[in-house]
């Protein structure tokens, strides 16, 4: 017999959520969080806390949506941290994914700015190049063949536009994939989004 706490247990895997807190200008004094509800089901947001305060917030995210929480005013002090999490209806404590915010001289930072490529594989080698102004910032090739999708995370330093390069190894030559380069991927600080997501097709590509 299932039990009211497991039940409750398994309504919590089920809610996925990604936010971004960022704020209005470098230097503004209020935040907003884009929050985005990967889960199959609505998930009501309850609470946002910054550092010790916390905001009572009644909003609904429906399923594969992402909507921009405005306006959360902070006191900023000069070399102070911002940790930034939210609760849900049921319970569920839900983390910053771009880690903890910083203020200093009259400035904010984020440690985590980067493109996150994810190559969808059956079979493959790879070989990832990520540049900015010509400049290589990141790079990644698999030692040998690999099975299944395959995910990378590149962190970078500056905001700005960067080019990714991803090619499949077929026979004795690398290969570019379909649609890459892909040119132009912009990096925006203050943004929604300090890491974006980027889809590559591998499996159109099959080795002999």
């Amino acid at each position: 017999m299932t039990t009211e706490m497991e039940i409750l247990d398994e309504e919590h895997s089920r809610e996925d959520i990604i936010f971004y807190p960022y704020p209005m200008t470098e230097g503004s004094d209020k935040l907003n969080m884009s929050v985005e509800n990967r889960g199959g089901a609505t998930v009501k947001i309850i609470r946002i806390w910054i550092n010790d305060e916390n905001y009572t917030l009644d909003e609904n995210i429906q399923s594969m949506e992402t909507r921009v929480l405005w306006n959360f005013t902070v006191e900023l002090k000069n070399q102070t941290s911002y940790t930034v999490k939210l609760t849900t209806e049921k319970g569920t404590v839900f983390s910053s994914k771009a880690g903890t915010l910083y203020y200093l001289e009259g400035l904010w930072y984020t440690p985590s700015l980067g493109i996150c490529i994810h190559i969808t594989n059956l079979k493959g080698k790879y070989w990832v190049n990520v540049t900015r102004e010509a400049e290589l910032v990141g790079t990644y090739q698999t030692q040998g063949n690999d099975f299944g999708d395959l995910i990378m995370t590149f962190m970078l330093d500056l905001p700005g536009f960067y080019n990714a390069t991803i090619k499949k190894f077929v026979v004795d030559e690398w290969i570019n994939l379909p649609d890459t380069p892909i040119e132009d991927i912009e990096i925006k600080w203050p943004g929604p989004t300090p890491i974006v997501y980027v889809l590559a097709d591998g499996k159109s590509i099959l080795l002999p």
